[in-house]
């Protein structure tokens, strides 16, 4: 950058109004080559599918990471929200299993500090070994590649987590690669205050750009329930799931939802009648339902959703 523009600059960071300098901010940096057209995520799936293995109490979270046609950003990490919620049961880490040694360590080192704020997790199988599955400090599953960027139309999958809590809905977030070094202008001369000063003004705009260029969506993943465990606030949260799993598109036939409703009050006021058997046989026609729209009005995320809450229930009552 020119002598002349850091001089207009400076005069203009350091002497006008709060306002006034961050539009000049953004003005200058677009006039001094600093592209403004970050790689962005508009659209991304996480398609996911869970299993259950009955005999060691165990349910596998398999994920599908796809980078849309028309993104202009690859990806390189994504996360998972697995905060464990007040109040929720605390599983053991007996029988979790990781991918290699480093993830294996990683959670060593990390779990027992943060066993209280996130679910017992392992990382059974990743794609390779290019990428990593660890527990982050912001209480999310992170998934990151150092090397294998995944760019606009393409997917990867067998991303594994393993957990013995059933599931319930979370927020993911995928993130686009960024090389702050190319976005940021190149200003030549001594380090001084006034230098710091337009540094961090600039940094403070990347970072607005960047707020902006990653993607927020909903995914299945592990949901501790609650200790103090009620079957009739549990057919609640299974309304509820079903409701939300409407409205993200999980279920596309209302005639469908409604019978999934009908089911459930049924089942809801034959166990307030004090009849369990015949709430059971109630809940296991729900199941039967919700494994015979699976793939045709339900998506695999529905399905899940609803069938391994429910047959949790199931399990529960006496």
């Amino acid at each position: 950058m020119g002598r002349l523009s850091l001089a207009l600059f400076l005069s203009i960071l350091l002497f006008g109004g709060k306002g006034f300098a961050q539009d000049s901010i953004k003005e200058w940096i677009i006039q001094d080559g600093l592209s403004t057209d970050c790689p962005s995520l508009y659209k991304v799936g996480l398609a996911s599918k869970v299993s259950y293995d009955l005999t060691n109490g165990f349910y596998f979270y398999s994920y599908t990471l796809t980078n849309n046609r028309g993104n202009s950003g690859d990806i390189w990490m994504f996360e998972i929200d697995i905060r464990r919620h007040p109040g929720s049961v605390v599983y053991d880490t007996v029988g979790l299993k990781f991918a290699n040694k480093f993830e294996r360590g990683d959670f060593q080192r990390y779990y027992r500090a943060a066993a209280n704020a996130v679910e017992a997790i392992g990382f059974p199988a990743l794609p390779n070994l290019d990428w990593v599955g660890v527990i982050a400090h912001n209480s999310v599953a992170n998934f990151g590649t150092g090397s294998q960027l995944l760019k606009p139309d393409s997917s990867v999958g067998l991303f594994t987590m393993m957990s013995k809590a059933p599931p319930g809905i979370r927020a993911f977030t995928a993130y686009s690669y960024f090389d702050v070094g190319e976005y940021t202008p190149d200003i030549h001369g001594d380090t001084t205050a006034a230098l710091d000063s337009i540094y961090n003004a600039v940094n403070k705009y990347i970072d607005s750009m960047t707020a902006n260029m990653n993607y927020h969506g909903w995914t299945i993943g592990p949901t501790a329930p609650p200790t103090d465990f009620s079957p009739s606030a549990w057919i609640d949260t299974l309304a509820s799931y079903k409701h939300q799993a409407v409205s993200l598109g999980w279920i596309d036939n209302q005639g469908i939802a409604n019978s999934l409703d009908s089911k459930l009050d049924n089942a809801k006021s034959r166990f307030a009648a004090g009849d369990t058997t015949a709430a059971k046989n109630v809940l296991n026609a729900f199941v039967s339902e919700v494994e015979a729209q699976n793939g045709k009005h339900l998506t695999s995320e529905a399905y899940a959703l609803l069938k391994y809450n429910a047959e949790y229930l199931i399990r529960r009552l006496p």
